[in-house]
């Protein structure tokens, strides 16, 4: 039998041996999926990775043209009245609905309701390195995160402030809100980079694989017989 090639058969076979030779069930089952021969893996573009990285990278190149279409989007809303607890135009936006009504519109996105809570979608923004369709939060109400707007560029967003007031855009250099200014986050454009992560992943395989020495001594067809717990783990696979 080529222990090379991958079947039902070999892959038993491998989670006996290390069975036996790893000490545990579950540490077996690690080293069988760590030394499965990489030179199996489908090579074209059907493989479910390399799908996977084609979409991430669409979605990296939309990620400017899906700002823009947000920006865009809330620019259209000055002017709405504020109401607290508002999710429409029509009804009035309060800060997070702004946002919420916002994404939804132009992405599909549905972002939690509060601004709390939209504080932790995403990835966090320095201020130097804010980009428009990020969300920038502030500390208008003696808590953090109390309230949200969306950063268009040139130091300035746009928000439905409080009660009285309607959608408008203000800048950041306003001494109250650089002294409100909780941080920032973004959604647009905040997927990793997929080709950093299989490059380490890909790296990872042949230290794993060395690390593990096989036997130097081939154990009987008795010795390899397999426990009940092993050869169920066995079917599994």
């Amino acid at each position: 039998m080529d222990m090379h090639q991958t079947t039902p058969e070999t892959s038993a076979l491998r989670l006996r041996l290390i069975k036996r030779f790893a000490g545990s069930t579950v540490t077996a089952v690690v080293c069988l999926v760590t030394l499965m021969p990489v030179s199996a893996a489908p090579k074209d573009d059907s493989t479910p990775l390399l799908r996977a990285e084609k979409s991430l990278r669409d979605f990296g190149g939309k990620a400017k043209d899906t700002a823009s279409d947000i920006t865009s989007y809330a620019l259209s809303l000055i002017g709405v009245d504020y109401r607290f607890g508002g999710n429409t135009p029509d009804q009035g936006l309060d800060c997070s609905g702004l946002i919420r009504y916002v994404f939804q519109q132009a992405t599909g996105l549905s972002l939690p309701r509060s601004a709390r809570e939209q504080s932790r979608v995403g990835e966090s923004v320095g201020k130097d390195n804010l980009q428009p369709g990020d969300l920038v939060f502030f500390n208008t109400r003696r808590f953090q995160f109390s309230h949200v707007g969306l950063y268009i560029g040139d130091n300035r967003f746009i928000h439905a402030p409080s009660r009285g007031g309607a959608v408008q855009v203000v800048s950041l250099d306003n001494a109250y809100w650089q002294k409100a200014f909780n941080g920032a986050r973004r959604i647009v454009g905040s997927i990793p980079d997929i080709s950093a992560l299989v490059s380490t992943a890909n790296a990872a395989v042949p230290k794993l694989s060395a690390s593990f020495s096989a036997p130097s001594v081939v154990p009987s067809a008795e010795a390899l017989a397999p426990t009940p717990l092993a050869a169920d783990a066995a079917s599994k696979f």
